[in-house]
């Protein structure tokens, strides 16, 4: 500190002046070195907050993608049944009726199943 008070005043700068230019300086040196801390500290608690925060947004995907898969297990089996059905109604449907009678049945057997699919309930078998 001595050694800058004596550049200051042989810089031309009264020694009054350069004790509280010194001070300032200080002041100031300080009150940057306390913003610049308290700036690392801020961005390592967000840095935290923002670890804390992907680990739960990648647990809750885990979750969701498991869900997702069972949503599809569960339409993949109600398609593959449903396509057994309309297969086999096509298969036996009666050939002595008047119109298509393979195609009345398919459309039956399509009906019954959007019913069941509205109603929330397994495919039905058609016969």
């Amino acid at each position: 500190m001595t050694w800058l008070a004596a550049l200051a005043l042989r810089l031309g700068i009264p020694e009054r002046l350069a004790r509280i230019g010194l001070i300032v300086l200080a002041l100031l040196l300080l009150v940057v070195g306390l913003g610049v801390a308290k700036c690392s500290y801020d961005r390592d608690l967000v840095a935290a907050h923002d670890a804390q925060r992907d680990a739960r947004l990648a647990e809750d995907a885990r979750a969701a993608d498991a869900n997702a898969a069972e949503a599809r297990r569960v339409d993949d089996a109600r398609l593959s049944s449903e396509s057994i059905q309309l297969d086999k109604v096509t298969a036996n449907a009666s050939l002595d009726q008047p119109i298509s009678p393979a195609r009345r049945a398919y459309y039956d057997c399509i009906g019954l199943q959007q019913a069941a699919r509205a109603a929330g309930r397994p495919a039905p078998a058609c016969h």
